[in-house]
């Protein structure tokens, strides 16, 4: 095995990391979405959160330093080709809604449903719906669409 077919594995490994813990949290949202038990929800934002910091984000900084590697190993790829400079893009936008709206609203959930928990709410409408914010839908399907747009970048490469 050479150096370069050793960083794809690696790169390949950490975008498997970003599309499991992405994919099961999206699951988690889809099922939690429509629960109304405080139990539940907890649970969810729990595990969402849990997922963001033990797959999603080492998985894209392992996609990405390895990616760099590769890129930085081939003599015919290179940081100004369309669909690479569009893939870093597309990654520091997915890194952004991650971080910076998704994981402190599962964190802001997370917390409301322990003090419903705490107050003896077993269910809570309420809490549901703040859960399953139009915005976070909109977020958490844009975020799954870059899934799909992050296959498509990598396997055809266009422009490249």
């Amino acid at each position: 095995m050479d150096t370069r077919e050793l960083l794809l594995i690696v790169h390949i490994l950490g975008a498997f990391m970003i599309s499991g813990g992405a994919l099961s949290a999206t699951t988690l949202g889809i099922y939690a979405g429509n629960a109304t038990s405080t139990h539940t929800i907890r649970m969810a934002a729990d595990l969402q959160h849990k997922l963001e910091y033990i797959l999603i984000i080492p998985g894209a900084l392992i996609a990405i330093v390895f990616g760099s590697f590769l890129i930085l190993d081939s003599d015919f790829i290179g940081f100004g080709d369309a669909w690479v400079s569009a893939s870093f893009v597309l990654w520091f936008v997915a890194m952004g809604l991650g971080t910076g709206v998704m994981s402190p609203h599962a964190k802001r959930i997370r917390a409301r449903a322990d003090q419903l928990i705490a107050d003896g709410v077993a269910e809570s409408a309420e809490l549901q719906a703040e859960y399953a914010t139009p915005r976070i839908k909109a977020i958490g399907m844009v975020l799954t669409l870059l899934l799909v747009v992050f296959a498509y970048l990598m396997v055809a490469k266009p422009g490249g």
